[in-house]
């Protein structure tokens, strides 16, 4: 609700309230489900389960983190954003370059 007050914030402000939405209608804080849920949401979700697992358990393999994320598939996570999380996750992992940005 505090993001909604700034101008600009607003899609921000519904990605963050529905970040714990399911798809199968089963998540909080307003019971949506499917395409209800808005799509930045339901890509958030996705990438931020997969990187906090990659993230608190180094030595778990991609694989080993997929195979629990195909689990929630279509109770927890949309089936469209986890292919495309999927392709991309193996396309940087084939990438030999390490993409990065100065910033001052």
């Amino acid at each position: 609700m505090l993001l909604k007050e700034f101008p600009g914030f607003e899609m921000v402000a519904e990605i963050i309230r529905h970040l714990h939405e399911n798809v199968d209608g089963t998540g909080t804080p307003d019971g949506m489900y499917g395409d209800r849920i808005p799509m930045g949401s339901r890509i958030v979700s996705a990438a931020s389960y997969y990187d906090h697992n990659k993230m608190a358990n180094p030595n778990q393999t991609k694989d080993e983190i997929w195979a629990k994320m195909d689990e929630k598939t279509g109770i927890n996570f949309d089936e469209a954003v986890m292919s495309a999380l999927h392709d991309y996750v193996e396309e940087q992992i084939n990438t030999k370059e390490v993409p990065n940005m100065e910033c001052r």
